[in-house]
């Protein structure tokens, strides 16, 4: 079998496929749309999972190839905050155009939060815009941002360990997301309950699946390509009959299959190439044009679905178009 390269694959197709799952799942829950053919091709596979462990994988590839921390830092805000700041833009805009009544403070407020480390916040002030949550699917970027810190001091840690201690320690995580998910930590402060909730604890094993994909590389990857096939016929069959051995925000068997199944179809099929990433784009935009058709009153309508596909697919090509000529003016990889 030809050497497989890390960086050759077509993890920009998957993305995409991810986001289109997300974009189909939020119109049908919000807009009561439903897109006939495109949501039975893509709703079998959840995007969040898949958008995890690329990020997984990714992140720790880019790592070994960064000099220091202060480096790594600024191609993460590099790579994250740029569309994220354009996306807001838009957003008010929006908000300005559709929304009355709301003072500059509700304004600054909500500029301030979502364009730092809470991208999803919605101040109470606008919970009668839309659907009530300015930008539901930002919740990740949160989860995301802990993850990038915390990966760089377990990169010292964990780069080397065996594959045993590695398993041990993604087994601690996934103990630690079941502890998390069955509630068992009541007797902790109220306080301290919901911080862990929104923390990185409850996900970081799937981060780790990413991240013990690129680490063991040349021992794992030969696999998951000549077999491919076969984690994506086991994946189907655990989505048409669901079991898991343990309840974690998204299934622990389900979630192994799948990363079996991207990585394996990502290095098989290569040569499916997109240049410019856009999922992350559509990711941003799509739910503010939600809001926008939900508040003047057209939900339920097939053509403002269209239109709100068009829009976030168009918005996220530019968006993408504009960092891409960024990055190569500034000489930076967006990796």
């Amino acid at each position: 079998m030809e050497t497989i390269n890390p960086t050759d694959n077509c993890f920009n197709f998957i993305r995409l496929y991810a986001c289109i799952n997300v974009l189909l799942y939020h119109i049908g829950w919000f807009m009561a749309v439903k897109v006939p053919v495109l949501s039975s091709l893509v709703n079998p596979i959840n995007g969040v999972p898949v958008f995890f462990l690329i990020s997984g994988f990714l992140i720790w590839l880019s790592i070994g190839r960064t000099k220091d921390f202060k480096s790594f830092c600024i191609k993460r805000v590099l790579r994250l905050y740029p569309e994220l700041w354009f996306s807001i833009i838009i957003e008010v805009v929006c908000l300005l155009l559709f929304y009355e009544g709301i003072d500059i403070d509700d304004y600054l407020q909500m500029i301030i939060l979502q364009s730092t480390v809470f991208p999803n916040h919605t101040p109470a002030a606008f919970d009668s815009y839309g659907i009530g949550s300015l930008n539901i699917s930002l919740w990740t970027i949160p989860i995301i941002i802990q993850f990038y810190i915390s990966i760089w001091f377990l990169y010292k840690w964990l780069d080397k360990k065996t594959i045993r201690e590695w398993i041990i320690v993604m087994l601690l995580s996934i103990v630690c997301g079941v502890i998390i998910e069955l509630k068992l930590l009541n007797f902790l402060p109220a306080i301290v309950n919901k911080v862990i909730g929104l923390s990185i604890l409850s996900y970081l094993w799937m981060f780790l699946f990413g991240s013990f994909g690129e680490k063991f590389f040349s021992v794992i990857m030969p696999f998951l390509v000549n077999y491919w096939y076969v984690s994506l016929i086991a994946l189907a069959i655990n989505e048409l009959y669901p079991f898991s051995v343990v309840i974690v925000p998204y299934t622990l068997i389900g979630s192994v299959l799948l990363a079996c199944s991207i990585f394996g179809i990502a290095y098989r099929f290569k040569k499916i190439k997109i240049k410019h990433d856009v999922s992350y784009a559509i990711y941003l935009y799509h739910m503010l044009f939600v809001n926008v058709a939900i508040q003047i009153g057209y939900r339920g309508n097939v053509m403002a679905v269209v239109i709100i596909i068009a829009l976030s697919f168009i918005f996220a090509y530019f968006a993408a178009m504009s960092v891409d000529k960024f990055y190569k003016k500034i000489k930076l990889k967006a990796i």
